[in-house]
């Protein structure tokens, strides 16, 4: 199955999550994440998934370390959009509540 790389765009308050977000792609996605953040870190309030083709648990990997970094600095995140499948993953991972949480 060809994958659609992870990448990211960012309108207004919003960060968008687009493409494939899987064991073969998080790491790239997290290189790509920091340059983001680095520059727009503080305009961005929401994380957007309705773009994502793609998703396993090794995007919670990527979502704990960004709502950490967040959290370090007392900055609001909100997820929306959020997949069927990663809301099944994140409960059985026991991570739902950390992510997804107000």
């Amino acid at each position: 199955m060809l994958k659609q790389p992870p990448h990211f765009v960012i309108q207004e308050e919003r960060l968008y999550f687009e493409g494939d977000f899987t064991f073969q792609t998080v790491l790239h996605a997290w290189r790509e994440l920091k340059k983001i953040l680095r520059k727009d870190a503080d305009k961005i309030i929401f994380v957007n998934f309705e773009h994502v083709n793609h998703i396993d648990s090794a995007c919670f990997a990527l979502l704990l370390a960004y709502l950490r970094e967040r959290r370090q600095h007392h900055k609001l995140l909100k997820f929306e959009h959020i997949p069927d499948k990663m809301l099944a993953l994140a409960k059985v991972s026991g991570i739902e509540k950390i992510l997804f949480s107000a």
